[in-house]
């Protein structure tokens, strides 16, 4: 009689398992410029060459053309960010445990480092905003084509743009003749958290924006990169006990603002990203 024999040990199915929860939960990751192939080892900052654009001239035939220059330079991004979280267990209290408590606290510690991820980039990327729209509370379509318009004259592309907003907004937007709700359009078609369009931009519910402001970005505006992807280790405890552990789960990243100071926006700012506060 042959016997199944698993590959995966109870850490690997642990940190399978953390994966899933970081991926569910750091949903704004996937809406920003994933930089993490320039984070190898011995990289403290990781930085990405941009150049302006060359600008077409009608020249009169038989007449020298004038030579264009091209500025290059770059932008910076400092993997800055060891974020941690550690716990204890009494793996004694399993037998007692109607739930997997060790998965559950794993699941747990993984929630916490998707929402210091989510906080930090909603955080800079609206400080970095290249436009600010007035203090209001609410918005209103006037604030939102404002912001569209801008966004999209210094060269963002619809199709790489999202809006994000705290859920308290959601009753302001029903207000928005163009608006329109996703159980018109139909959830299939819209990007996983998005409650609607508007302007052909998804509209997406985060909760880390502040729930008086408004943002509208660019894909290209905002980077991260990991530098050391999410990490479970573990080491025996005895003051849990003959089976206790101490756990820590911590990764190595950076964030920041991409296009800075293009098109006049000043230093410090991104054009492809704006805010209403």
């Amino acid at each position: 009689m042959a016997y199944n024999t698993g590959v995966n040990t109870k850490n690997d199915l642990i940190i399978e398992s953390v994966q899933r929860e970081l991926e569910a939960k750091a949903t704004i990751t996937t809406r920003v410029t994933d930089l993490s192939r320039l984070a190898g080892p011995g990289v403290k900052e990781i930085q990405i060459p941009k150049l302006d654009s060359f600008t077409a001239v009608d020249r009169a035939f038989g007449v020298a053309g004038s030579v264009s220059e091209l500025t290059d330079s770059v932008d910076s991004i400092a993997l800055d960010q060891n974020v941690y979280v550690s716990w204890g267990m009494d793996r004694s209290s399993q037998f007692q445990s109607s739930i997997n408590y060790e998965i559950e606290l794993a699941k747990r510690a993984a929630s916490a480092h998707s929402r210091f991820v989510n906080n930090l980039i909603v955080t800079r990327m609206i400080a970095a905003a290249g436009y600010v729209e007035g203090v209001a509370v609410v918005v209103t379509k006037s604030i939102m084509l404002n912001m569209y318009k801008t966004v999209l004259g210094f060269e963002g592309q619809v199709e790489n743009m999202n809006w994000e907003c705290h859920i308290d907004q959601y009753t302001a937007l029903l207000a928005i003749s163009d608006f329109v709700d996703a159980d018109k359009i139909g959830r299939g078609v819209l990007p996983s958290g998005a409650i609607g369009m508007l302007m052909g931009i998804p509209v997406i519910i985060n909760n880390f924006v502040p729930n008086d402001q408004f943002l509208l970005h660019d894909k290209d505006g905002f980077g991260y990169a990991l530098q050391q992807a999410p990490n479970l280790g573990e080491q025996p405890d005895i003051a849990f006990g003959s089976k206790g552990v101490k756990k820590a789960l911590d990764q190595v990243m950076g964030c920041g603002h991409l296009q800075d100071n293009v098109k006049a926006v000043g230093a410090g700012n991104s054009p492809l990203i704006a805010v209403m506060k």
